[in-house]
């Protein structure tokens, strides 16, 4: 999670517009009554008390990029600072639902308890779901994420609600969608949705048995084909960004960017892809062992828009990864703590 209960945070997305990468990003807990005045707040201090890191090369302007949506948002992160919206889970924890909230008509008779299935509540709360995109952008938000960081066919299995994945990512991208036209056509500024695609409860590094270090519980194929699912249904819902998130294991992560790759390749409009990795503790490794330079190296060949870290770590104790991140990447630097 991004912010404590009862509290909502702040990210950045960005660099200057001509010098090297350099981003800088503050974590606030803060009451959503006091929310525009503090992202206001923070856009300045981003944009004028940043440092540039030792990046020796720029980022071309754009020319011949097979993305419209990539050149049109790398040339406002030339200009600005983007924010990104606070925390889902904790939003919705404020909201105190119930089971029978969760399960809402069309559930009424699930055999699971579907209790903490957030990203069910785009179909069976989305008034809900709704109103916090919302917020969030009337608070300042650039960019909003999609309620579905646990949106495959592979996490929803622990809910009985596999068959559900490709219906929960269009309708909550939809949702997202829906909010931010409607506050882009209230406030004249245009705001975007980043489709989120989490990284799952499997993972292809680790065994989940101590006994047999070479067991796996699913295959590399198994989640191509589990992101491939979540991906299209994002797309049709209207997501402008892709955003693969919170990877705590570069090989899950690897699986999306190849399902992602291939739906480019065979019948979708490429958009931009945002990627950020967590450092698990202090040690600035990710669960799977990898620094944050070699975790930059790994995922580089999906030439992202923005890479960078999320969750985990606070603002402060991230800060010394995200620096080495920026000296490691010609890409726009993402944090989100």
């Amino acid at each position: 999670m991004r912010a404590e209960a009862g509290s909502a945070d702040v990210a950045a997305v960005g660099a200057r517009a001509a010098g090297p990468l350099a981003v800088k990003s503050w974590s606030f807990g803060i009451k959503r009554a006091c929310f525009p005045r503090l992202v206001e707040l923070f856009s300045r201090l981003a944009l004028h008390k940043m440092a540039p890191t030792n990046v020796s090369h720029q980022f071309s302007s754009g020319a011949g990029c097979r993305c419209p949506l990539e050149s049109e948002l790398r040339a406002v992160l030339q200009q600005r600072i983007l924010v990104l919206d606070g925390g889902m889970g904790t939003m919705i924890q404020q909201e105190k639902l119930e089971e029978e909230d969760f399960r809402g008509k069309e559930f009424k008779e699930h055999p699971l308890s579907l209790k903490g299935n957030n990203d069910l509540l785009s179909i069976t709360q989305p008034d809900v779901i709704y109103r916090i995109h919302k917020e969030y952008l009337l608070a300042g938000a650039d960019i909003i994420e999609t309620n579905t960081f646990s949106s495959t066919s592979t996490a929803q299995a622990d809910y009985g609600l596999e068959h559900m994945a490709y219906r929960l990512n269009r309708a909550s991208a939809e949702l997202a969608r829906k909010a931010a036209d409607d506050v882009t056509k209230q406030t004249g500024c245009k705001r975007y949705v980043a489709g989120a695609v989490g990284p799952t409860n499997k993972t292809l590094s680790v065994s989940p048995s101590v006994e047999r270090p070479d067991f796996r519980n699913i295959t590399f194929d198994a989640l191509v084909e589990a992101y491939s699912e979540q991906v299209r249904g994002l797309l049709d819902g209207g997501a402008d960004i892709l955003l693969v998130e919170t990877i705590f294991d570069t090989a899950n992560a690897k699986a999306a960017l190849y399902a992602i790759d291939l739906l480019f390749d065979k019948s979708y409009q490429r958009k931009p892809i945002f990627i950020s990795g967590t450092i698990v503790d202090r040690s600035g490794r990710t669960l799977s062992g990898q620094t944050g330079e070699a975790f930059v190296v790994s995922v580089s060949h999906a030439k992202p828009l923005c890479i960078g870290l999320n969750c985990a770590l606070g603002a402060t104790e991230m800060r010394p990864f995200i620096e080495a991140i920026g000296k490691c990447t010609t890409a726009f630097v993402i944090c989100y703590p």
